[in-house]
C-alpha cells in the first residue's frame, strides 16, 4: 500500500508530547493542508477523540505468493494428465 497519504489521517501508538496520554496520529487526510501530509507531520488527541477523516490501518504479516518454476509447473501438469489417462482405463 504505497501513496496513502492524505486519505486520513492515521492513528499511532505513539504517544504524543512528554507527560501527556495523547496518542499521535499522523499523515494528513483529505481536508488537510499540504504542510500536513506526510508520515513526518505528527500531531495528537486524546484516545477518545473521533472524526470522520481519523482512522487506522489494518496491516498483517508480507507473504509473498509461492509460484512455482516452469518445469516444475510442466512436471505437475503432466503428472495429472497421466493420472486421468490411468483412472479413464
Amino acid at each position: 500500500a504505497h501513496d496513502m497519504n492524505g486519505n486520513a489521517w492515521e492513528w499511532t501508538d505513539a504517544i504524543y508530547g512528554t507527560g501527556t496520554s495523547k496518542r499521535a496520529y499522523r499523515g494528513g487526510a483529505f481536508d488537510s493542508s499540504m504542510t500536513s501530509l506526510g508520515n513526518a507531520f505528527r500531531t495528537g488527541g486524546s484516545k477518545t477523540y473521533e472524526s470522520s477523516d481519523l482512522g487506522f490501518r489494518v496491516a498483517g504479516p508480507f507473504v509473498p505468493a509461492v509460484i512455482p518454476e516452469p518445469a516444475t509447473l510442466t512436471l505437475l501438469v503432466l503428472g495429472g494428465v497421466a493420472a486421468l489417462r490411468r483412472k479413464r482405463k
